[in-house]
């Protein structure tokens, strides 16, 4: 019988086989997997860049309300609330309708109080806690909630945050 016949020549060429095989295998299972872990990281990071630019895309959006209600109150001011109470003074000085008078007042306070609901006014130099008793004030004269503050230390909040919890607060 020749060498290469032997079953102890063959034995150990059939385990060199057979771990090749298991080697090839195991190299294309890896080489699939790094690929389908690449694939997914990648759309991971996309996904966060997208997330990522819609966060910045609201916030952009907040400020931008922000400002625009910033303008639209300092227009509201100084225009309607200005021309109604050069109106309220003309019509003291020239004609005594008092309920004239009276519907002009309130036309100034509305015209007002949206003002600062839209954008309170001194904002950055007003403690959090002014601008709540701010917004409770009103309360107090027509019910019977009273306010107290214990404020055992001063918070200095961004404006931003004031006015996303004054905003809160009115809700």
């Amino acid at each position: 019988m020749e060498k290469w016949q032997d079953p102890q020549t063959i034995a150990p060429w059939i385990v060199i086989v057979i771990l090749l095989i298991f080697l090839l295998v195991f190299s294309i299972i890896r080489l699939v997997y790094t690929g389908f872990k690449r694939m997914v990281e990648n759309q991971l990071k996309e996904s966060k860049m997208q997330l990522d630019h819609q966060k910045k895309l609201q916030e952009t959006n907040i400020i931008v309300q922000e400002n625009e209600r910033r303008r639209f109150a300092a227009d509201l001011h100084d225009t309607l609330i200005g021309k109604l109470t050069v109106l309220r003074i003309r019509n003291q000085l020239v004609h005594d309708q008092s309920e004239t008078d009276r519907l002009l007042n309130d036309c100034i306070e509305e015209a007002r109080r949206i003002s600062h609901d839209l954008s309170p006014p001194m904002l950055e130099h007003t403690s959090f806690h002014e601008l709540i008793y701010g917004l409770i004030a009103p309360w107090e004269k027509n019910t019977t909630i009273a306010f107290r503050q214990d404020i055992r230390s001063e918070v200095d909040f961004p404006v931003r945050s004031k006015i996303q919890l004054t905003r809160i607060f009115r809700s």
